[in-house]
């Protein structure tokens, strides 16, 4: 108002006494024009403002989802990654490890529907793997697939299967036991993406046969290949599989998890398209706002580009969806132009009063009063918007900090000084970035030197980089800090407090380490170090592997039962440690299999000494739940670097020299020499002979007549087996029934000879 009497002031004065009316009209036009013009760029800049604050509040929005979605998923698929390290920590994984490592994997969670453990079977494995399988506690399991009508039988013979073996939340009576996923379809073509790139493959939706709500679903799943293998390129990979571990997700549950337990309920209605492929506008999932008060039909994908939208993409496993936020009405991210329709009417009325008040002076004066209230009104309301922004910062879960093209702070969240305690005092826009160093190394929140810290991270985003640091802070939290710089100059750092993600993943690496039932480093941390070991070889430097199997062990797990024989395995690996000097090391790498690395050996005596300390430890009797367990060992010694140059050939030979130790009578110790080659490569090859020769039916029975001395009459036939060997021919059982014995392959051979024996005397 003093802008307007200051022009009525300085009028000439026959002006404003009226003595040259003609002016009037000219000046009201002219002020008309010029306050048109005024309003429609005012309009235009306060619309475009609008436009502008929308789409960023739906860019933040969108992203701020996406981000949630991928990092809740990346979690989720984290215990996919854990279970393939239990079987690459292992090469056999019993029924019992299996279930007790993916309970603690499942448990808290209701995502994840199930985890199998899927093996690579070939043909003449197959017989052998239903009957270890049924006799595993699944009665009646067989190889199946799915045939044309959809119902499940026995699988056509064929030189591989993926049937499953083991899973989680499945009773043993489930018909998903023994389904056979080499099929040929999605299923198949899944499994050998996974295998070839040696990553985690994601299959398309498919529907569930349980659940509730939204029904569709997909499986994710990693290739395990056989330890000590390379599987560096993709004929390796295919050779040296092993099998595949396998989770299955609900898609509705996945999603809906994610968005309650770490987003309140906003304005957005959520739609997810594949990002790739011909399918693209195939809707996967949608997630209604969780601020309507009836659900709503999604809409079709042609309709969604005529509405305010962000897009993005989030990755499961080698699959990419894109996710589409679209604001409800009336939420933020809406467009609005209510404040523009403000400007220009205000504009309009000011334009009026400005023209009125130059026909008619002081009596419009109070006009003008109004509609300088009328703008304090709109400055207000572009005030609320400003508080809104500065809201939806503030509840990010992550600390956020917006620096300026000269190191300034410029934007900041609340979240950001609860994090380190900072004062307000001093952390404010204008704050420098060296400032702010300074004060959260005064308060001990920052353990680097403040200037070197600032040079570091301002060399490495001069170079366009984004940088991801994980610091420590003062009260011993760890901070993921991610600096982006923004094109115009300047960067964005979040802050992620990961203490207790961190934290997790340690343990499950632990587990992954480590056996779970003796605590003791398993075989993938055993050849870790002896790698080691290799590698930290100077001049006449040696070390010893020892390689260690209980003697009758077996006896225990059959009389006693598996629980008597975990401790008893607990106590051993007790008694163990006790053997060892400080810097050896014990693992459990099998079932009742031991293995010892001894450092910095001078001469044999020391290994003698601690292969004699072992075997009179063990052969103490145990005392397991008031039952007096006596059990021996058999130790089989290689020396590094005499024996072997690398940890798969000295672990090799080790366990020829363990072969020895049981021939020669067990309970004994023998260091490796060359000749032991031969005579275990004869066992091999007469293993071999003989699981053939049981699966080809190369035995033949002979029948020798019992006669009764008194009457001279036959009463009976004693059956007695003989081997018809394709090469040999005809092998005394004195020969391989000793084998047999040692081998188990008795239990298959007596079977056989009973069955032939009484179908003989049927005829």
């Amino acid at each position: 108002m003093r802008f307007y009497r200051s022009i009525a002031f300085r009028l000439p004065k026959r002006l404003r006494q009226g003595g040259s009316r003609s002016l009037y009209p000219w000046l009201g036009l002219a002020a008309a024009i010029l306050g048109l013009i005024a309003t429609g760029l005012t309009w235009f800049a306060v619309s475009h403002r609008e436009r502008e604050l929308a789409k960023l509040e739906l860019s933040s929005q969108g992203s701020g989802y996406a981000f949630t979605l991928q990092f809740g998923i990346d979690a989720y698929l984290r215990r996919v990654v854990g279970l393939r390290a239990l079987f690459d920590s292992s090469d056999h994984v019993s029924r019992g490890q299996f279930d007790k490592f993916t309970k603690q994997l499942l448990s808290g969670q209701s995502v994840i529907l199930g985890m199998s453990w899927i093996p690579r079977v070939s043909a003449e494995q197959r017989a052998a793997l239903e009957r270890d399988a049924a006799l595993d506690g699944v009665p009646g399991y067989r190889i199946k697939s799915v045939a044309a009508d959809g119902t499940l039988g026995p699988a056509p013979e064929k030189s591989e299967y993926y049937p499953i073996l083991f899973t989680a939340t499945e009773d043993v009576s489930s018909p998903v036991y023994g389904l056979d996923l080499n099929d040929g379809g999605v299923r198949q073509q899944t499994l050998e993406r996974a295998r070839d790139t040696d990553s985690i493959a994601t299959s398309p939706l498919f529907t569930l046969q349980s659940g509730t709500g939204h029904r569709r679903g997909f499986f994710v799943t990693l290739p395990v290949y056989v330890a000590d293998l390379p599987h560096e390129t993709l004929d390796e990979r295919i050779r040296n599989l092993r099998g595949y571990v396998l989770a299955v997700f609900q898609t509705s549950v996945l999603m809906e998890t994610i968005l309650t337990t770490t987003r309140k309920p906003s304005g957005f209605d959520l739609y997810f398209y594949p990002a790739d492929g011909a399918q693209k506008n195939d809707l996967l999932y949608f997630h209604g706002s969780r601020l309507r008060d009836t659900p709503i039909e999604p809409l079709p994908r042609a309709e969604l580009s005529s509405v305010p939208q962000w897009a993005g993409v989030i990755e499961i496993g080698d699959a990419r969806w894109t996710i589409i936020a679209t604001p409800v009405p009336g939420a933020t991210g809406m467009p609005g132009h209510a404040l523009a329709w403000m400007v220009l009417v205000l504009g309009l009325l000011v334009t009026s009063a400005a023209v009125w008040f130059i026909f008619s002076s002081g009596r419009h004066a109070r006009r003008l009063e109004g509609a300088n209230a009328r703008l304090d009104k709109t400055l207000g309301a572009l005030n609320t918007a400003n508080d809104e922004l500065s809201a939806a910062l503030n509840n990010m879960v992550l600390g956020f900090v917006m620096f300026d093209s000269q190191g300034r702070v410029a934007v900041y969240n609340q979240r950001y000084i609860e994090m380190y305690g900072l004062s307000r005092d001093v952390v404010k826009p204008g704050c420098s970035f060296i400032q702010l160093l300074e004060h959260r190394a005064a308060i001990g929140n920052l353990k680097d030197d403040p200037k070197r810290y600032a040079a570091t991270l301002l060399a490495e985003l001069s170079k366009g980089m984004v940088v991801n640091w994980i610091v420590e802070s003062g009260q011993g939290r760890e901070i993921s800090i991610t600096n982006k710089p923004m094109p115009v100059g300047g960067w964005v750092a979040t802050h992620e407090d990961v203490t207790e993600r961190r934290q997790a993943e340690a343990k499950i690496s632990y587990l992954a380490m480590h056996d779970s039932l003796t605590g003791l480093p398993n075989r993938h941390l055993f050849n870790q170090e002896v790698a080691r070991s290799f590698e930290q070889l100077g001049r006449g430097q040696r070390f010893a592997l020892l390689c260690l199997d209980l003697d009758h062990f077996k006896n225990v797990n059959d009389t006693l039962g598996h629980p008597c024989g975990d401790k008893l395995l607990q106590e051993v690996g007790a008694r163990l440690r006790q053997c060892l000097r400080e810097g050896d090391l014990v693992a459990r790498i099998g079932g009742d299999e031991f293995a010892v690395l001894q450092r910095d050996v001078i001469g044999l005596d020391e290994t003698r000494a601690l292969s004699e300390r072992v075997i009179r430890a063990l052969d103490a009797p145990f005392d397991i739940e008031g039952q007096q367990v006596v059990v021996g060992v058999s130790v089989g010694i290689a020396r590094a670097p005499i024996d072997a140059k690398d940890g798969v050939e000295l672990l090799k030979v080790a366990d020829i020299a363990l072969f020895r130790a049981k021939a020669d009578g067990r309970n004994m110790y023998r260091f490796f020499d060359s000749a032991m080659h031969g005579e275990i490569q004869a066992r091999q090859a007469l293993e071999r002979d003989l699981r053939r020769a049981v699966l080809q039916k190369e035995f033949v029975v002979h029948y020798q007549p019992l006669v009764n001395l008194e009457s001279g009459q036959i009463i009976g036939f004693e059956a007695l087996i003989r081997w018809n060997h394709p090469e040999r021919g005809i092998i005394d059982p004195a020969d391989f029934i000793p084998f047999a014995e040692e081998t188990g392959l008795i239990v298959p051979i007596g079977a056989w000879v009973l069955r032939e024996a009484c179908e003989e005397a049927a005829r």
